[in-house]
């Protein structure tokens, strides 16, 4: 069951291109630079994305709907979710401007894999035009990501800490991080650095 959400934007607005955020080679070697991290991109959606923005750049472009993660490089700093576009014909577009709100803001540090939230996308009232409201909410799924993530990116996600960059307030993530290092420790180095805390993502 899809649990009821306050709706946190109401107001649509023109859209203007912007450039998009790519996600890295889950295969390839990864280096950042003193200023770079690496942004954990968690969205679950009941509705197609035409366009999704990380303050005034694009991160998900045609997005279907359902459940996504990924990863992208980006620069350390602030961010918020700013702005969705929903519709693929231009004519029929509809552009939602998020609300600054503290729940859809977050700090990403660098040198680290930063995971700001699962952003929950859900469809409100339908009028006679389409798509009504939103109702959009960033939650802490931060178990669930990594779990998700762990084949197509097991090499990135030994290779950097792990960060909760929400407000909220986690802990989860560096716990993690300090058990496989503890595991790596234990084992003298042998073996998968994360084999020692793999429980800790698994399902229940």
């Amino acid at each position: 069951m899809i649990p009821f959400f306050p709706a946190l934007i109401l107001s649509g607005i023109l859209g203007c291109a912007a450039p998009l955020v790519v996600p890295i080679d889950a295969g390839g070697p990864i280096e950042l630079a003193p200023n770079q991290a690496l942004l954990i991109i968690h969205i679950d959606t009941d509705i197609a994305l035409e366009n999704l923005f990380l303050n005034h750049r694009s991160v998900a472009k045609s997005l279907g709907k359902g459940r996504h993660v990924w990863m992208t490089r980006v620069n350390e700093g602030r961010y918020r979710w700013r702005k969705i576009e929903i519709g693929k014909n231009p004519r029929d577009r509809s552009n939602y401007m998020l609300d600054p709100d503290e729940e859809l803001s977050f700090e990403v540090k660098a040198g680290k894999i930063n995971y700001p939230g699962e952003l929950m996308i859900r469809s409100g009232a339908m009028s006679r035009w389409g798509i009504g409201d939103l109702i959009v909410r960033n939650r802490n799924h931060s178990a669930m990501a990594v779990r998700e993530l762990r084949d197509s990116y097991a090499s990135i996600l030994r290779s950097f800490p792990l960060h909760y960059a929400g407000s909220s307030g986690d802990g989860f993530l560096e716990y993690y991080t300090r058990k496989r290092v503890e595991s790596v420790v234990e084992s003298s180095g042998v073996g998968d650095p994360g084999a020692g805390v793999e429980a800790l993502v698994e399902r229940p």
